[in-house]
């Protein structure tokens, strides 16, 4: 059983391998906090409904300088973007959903990666397998301000591509050994965002190694918080609520284009009501549905979990043969055992007037096969061994919610395909997370 402080000192122990908390962390163990300050007073728990909507908008270098020199506030800039998505003068390239906590620094964190392992000699002819998480982060902290209709938001987004794999030396030197090429595009705003209304963050370059052919680009990224009333539920003002509750988890994908407008629904119920809509016109589709059933906690959570994986054993290590001629030369020596699947954890306590605080954390892996790479000169047999690829979904975060009406928790966003797998399909997918607590009488 977990108490808040402690739920929160897990997820931040989970967030601190990250490369976007890379930076020397402040005192305290909190990287949002500011050097020498002292943690914020808790407040009373707001009765609202919080989530936060990142975007990264990429079109043209001259149309991105044109925009920004107007000199418009965040909310102007994002109307006029969204304008040119049909025509495709911009393109909605990150499209990223959590929901956010009502606790005084309430964090929350989404990721959606590829997993890709790489290879660093140990001698000559030894490699050893290295992961490198390539797609999408975010983690984000709101602190809601006195006035009740703006809030301090600090955010660390992270994208990550892969750009190919490349000879370590000439080609005709033989055997050949692929490299990895990655690029990072990173952001660390702190801002001001005034709910319910778009906030400019800055922009990114495009920053690939080879240019040639290739047409210059920006990206601007932008931060919604979007609140609305808590909506109370069926057991509101109830004073014997049924003993048990089941958390249904809801699973659904959409175009990004039909998730972007769905995010940015007017009110919770809006939102579940414009997502019955896509449903009936085929437009989403239900992909899974995970349920746990767990009894009220008291004054402390209880925690619930639901786990469906299977193992997958995989070569981490090879010999050192004495003239290897390719990858085939090569005998594994050493094994490594993934969870592939589904895992949902649940902390739940009961609040006054019915309503439930819940903590969750949902992982998703995937395991995609032995990964081929593509830019392996013809001919030429690498000492590179394939190597297996997993795409990992996470969501963590903490909400308020009522028995009956469906809340949403965040989105799951598969890795861009670049050149990752011949055949990937569907990138453009967004997948929506909602929670449902019903009622379960003994």
């Amino acid at each position: 059983m977990f108490k808040t402080t402690q739920w929160r000192a897990a997820l931040f122990t989970l967030c601190m391998p990250l490369t976007l908390l890379s930076a020397e962390p402040p005192p305290q163990g909190d990287p949002f906090l500011a050097k020498g300050a002292a943690p914020a007073k808790p407040r009373p728990r707001a009765q609202q409904s919080l989530h936060a909507v990142y975007e990264v908008f990429a079109l043209k270098a001259e149309d991105a300088w044109e925009l920004l020199d107007r000199q418009q506030g965040g909310a102007e800039r994002h109307k006029e973007l969204v304008q040119w998505l049909p025509s495709g003068k911009a393109r909605l390239e990150t499209l990223t959903g959590i929901t956010l906590g009502n606790e005084e620094r309430a964090r929350s964190k989404v990721e959606s990666v590829d997993e890709v392992i790489y290879w660093n000699g140990i001698g000559e002819f030894t490699p050893c397998g290295e992961p490198r998480n390539v797609g999408e982060s975010l983690v984000v902290e709101v602190h809601m301000q006195a006035d009740g209709q703006s809030a301090d938001v600090q955010l660390l987004p992270e994208r990550v591509e892969l750009e190919g794999f490349y000879p370590s030396k000439p080609v005709k030197e033989k055997p050949v050994e692929l490299l990895p090429r990655f690029l990072r595009e990173k952001l660390e705003p702190s801002v001001t965002a005034r709910l319910n209304s778009p906030c400019y963050l800055g922009s990114l370059s495009r920053a690939r190694l080879e240019t040639n052919n290739a047409e210059r680009e920006m990206k601007l990224a932008f931060l919604t918080v979007h609140s609305a009333p808590f909506e109370k539920g069926a057991e509101a003002g109830h004073p014997e609520p049924p003993q048990d509750r089941e958390f249904d988890y809801l699973i659904y994908s959409m175009e990004r284009s039909d998730a972007h407008t769905l995010m940015h629904s007017s009110s919770p119920r809006a939102r579940w009501e414009n997502l019955q809509a896509l449903l009936e016109t085929k437009k989403a589709r239900k992909e899974t549905l995970i349920s746990l059933t767990s009894k009220p906690g008291g004054d402390d959570y209880v925690a619930v979990k639901s786990e469906g994986v299977g193992e997958i054993r995989y070569a981490t290590q090879y010999d050192e043969p004495d003239e290897p001629t390719a990858a085939s030369d090569l005998s594994p020596t050493s094994f490594s055992e993934r969870n592939v699947g589904f895992t949902v954890t649940v902390d739940a306590k009961q609040l006054d007037g019915g309503a439930l605080s819940v903590s969750q954390t949902i992982t998703q892996t995937i395991y995609h096969g032995l990964f081929q790479k593509q830019t392996e000169p013809k001919g030429d047999p690498s000492t590179t061994p394939s190597q297996p690829l997993f795409e990992t979904r996470t969501i963590e975060a903490s909400l308020d919610v009522s028995v009956g009406p469906p809340s949403f928790v965040g989105t799951f966003n598969p890795p861009p395909a670049n050149i990752l797998l011949p055949g990937r399909t569907e990138t453009d997918r967004t997948w929506l997370v909602f929670l449902r607590c019903t009622p379960r009488k003994p």
